[in-house]
């Protein structure tokens, strides 16, 4: 078992704190993705959102799934826009 000593938590500095910081914004990110994909939700949005708030991953896991209309006005939508990009 893991066994961390005080001591060496205090010397722990913001060097490390930002790089732990960083994994997990990354690995949350990452499976923000996966989950909002499961649910039907907008990937890129809960990707982002996870990223910079990584406990954001837990309200995407407790919301339940997104409805098929929402998934079809969003591919819409996004065709739409790049149909407008090509003029």
């Amino acid at each position: 078992m893991l066994q961390i000593d005080l001591g060496e938590l205090q010397n722990f500095g913001v060097v490390q704190w930002a790089t732990l910081y960083g994994i997990a914004a990354v690995i949350a990110s990452a499976l923000g993705f996966l989950v909002a994909a499961l649910k039907r939700r907008s990937t890129d949005q809960w990707a982002t959102a996870c990223f910079f708030m990584p406990p954001l991953l837990l309200v995407l896991l407790v919301l339940g799934r997104g409805s098929p209309e929402d998934k079809r006005s969003r591919e819409l939508k996004r065709t739409i826009d790049k149909l407008r990009d090509r003029d």
